[in-house]
């Protein structure tokens, strides 16, 4: 779901309210975000525009996140300030849900989806990248601390496994951080720095790591 511009509270917390519908661009272009449920459901195909977005989840896709990291570089550089790039991975959910239907893999991949959203601010972007990984772009952060701060919530959000059935499906989420500009000045800097810090997270089997950690 995309949000209403948060109030003064909410930015301190790095939350925001949430509206149906949100208007954006996509290259200069208006694309119109809705919930991620609404555009799971919605007729895509449709839609030539349909390839911006993850038809699993409805989020943004790849090229549009790059697009908007674009965009969020180029505000950083004319407003002097600093960004944040998270790359997010479920370890735990795509084993398990080779075993089951596809409509238990649409309910998980959604509860994550709207788990994740909970925590997108108005000016921020969360997305769904090509080989299923999810990416957030944190438009204004102004130290490492802070984009830090928010993948801990990241894994907080993710903590509780997703029930199907019964069953209880494990996230078992990492993730991986960048900071503009300490790792990157282009959007493809940022993006393999945190997918980098992703690697080294799951390779230490703890919740998040910035490229350059041990």
């Amino acid at each position: 779901m995309l949000k209403t511009a948060p109030s003064q509270a909410d930015h301190d917390n790095g939350m925001s309210k949430r509206v149906p519908i949100d208007h954006r661009t996509f290259s200069g272009q208006p694309v119109a975000i809705g919930s991620a449920a609404d555009l799971a459901d919605a007729d895509l195909t449709a839609d030539p525009r349909r390839v911006m977005f993850d038809p699993e989840t409805g989020l943004p896709g790849e090229a549009l996140l790059r697009d908007r990291l674009e965009q969020a570089l180029a505000r950083a550089l004319r407003d002097n300030h600093s960004l944040g790039v998270l790359v997010i991975g479920c370890e735990g959910l795509a084993p398990a849900l080779d075993e089951l239907d596809l409509d238990a893999a649409k309910l998980a991949w959604a509860e994550v989806t709207e788990r994740l959203l909970q925590l997108t601010r108005a000016d921020n972007t969360t997305a769904r990248l090509d080989d299923g990984r999810f990416a957030m772009v944190l438009a204004r952060v102004r130290t490492p601390d802070d984009a830090a701060l928010v993948a801990r919530r990241v894994l907080q959000a993710l903590e509780a496994p997703v029930t199907w059935n019964s069953q209880r499906l494990a996230l078992d989420a990492v993730v991986g951080v960048a900071f503009h500009p300490d790792d990157g000045q282009t959007s493809e800097a940022l993006l393999h720095a945190a997918a980098a810090g992703l690697r080294q997270a799951r390779a230490n089997r703890c919740g998040y790591r910035f490229r350059g950690d041990g």
